[in-house]
């Protein structure tokens, strides 16, 4: 606690990255407080794969030689413009979807009903490297190491399908897509929040 106060104290960040960074150091003292039935920890292993790629990717999904099927980008306010990608690998007849926010694109896990978010691993490397997020690490991982585990009302980025279709022998993907967000959201205050409609999709790999 005595790191993340100095931190704290050196903290150059405007009024509201401020409050909300001094709430979260409330929310992890909170947490260790209460956490006198500790939970299992597992070992968070980044190498999460979709398509044969790591789970983050440095750059556009174009710029890594991925076939982008469908593009849709909205304002994050302070993280600026972010980018939800629809893309496939031909070979294989893989899709998948990521997100790309600073120059740095993550992948969400194989789809599996309507929903899929990006998990603690791809969140964790999100914070390292955004630089709005970055001043964040060391309260998100204080947080991780008694719970085992990032609680989605903090910080979670999920994508909500409906009518989500993938029908391999026409290679047709189709369906409508809501980027649901909070970004290190703590008593009503995030860097952001939001539940955006990103539009509807159908496209031939």
């Amino acid at each position: 606690m005595q790191v993340i106060q100095k931190f704290w104290l050196n903290f150059g960040y405007c009024s509201h990255y401020r409050m909300l960074f001094k709430s979260l150091v409330v929310l992890a003292a909170f947490i260790a407080c209460a956490g006198a039935m500790p939970m299992a920890q597992e070992e968070i292993d980044a190498a999460s794969i979709i398509g044969g790629h790591p789970s983050v990717i440095a750059g556009s999904l174009a710029d890594d030689g991925e076939t982008v099927l469908w593009k849709k980008c909205l304002n994050m306010s302070k993280l600026g413009e972010a980018c939800v990608e629809l893309f496939a690998v031909p070979q294989n007849l893989t899709v998948g979807f990521g997100i790309e926010i600073h120059n740095q694109t993550f992948l969400f896990p194989v789809v599996h009903g309507n929903e899929t978010c990006l998990d603690d691993a791809t969140l964790l490397k999100a914070v390292e490297l955004i630089p709005q997020l970055a001043p964040f690490k060391k309260v998100i991982d204080g947080i991780i190491k008694v719970k085992g585990f990032i609680p989605g009302e903090v910080l979670s980025i999920c994508l909500d399908l409906t009518n989500f279709d993938y029908d391999k022998s026409t290679q047709i993907v189709s369906g409508c897509a809501d980027l649901d967000s909070n970004i290190l959201c703590w008593k009503g205050k995030c860097v952001y929040k939001g539940d955006d409609d990103l539009g509807c999709f159908k496209k031939h790999i």
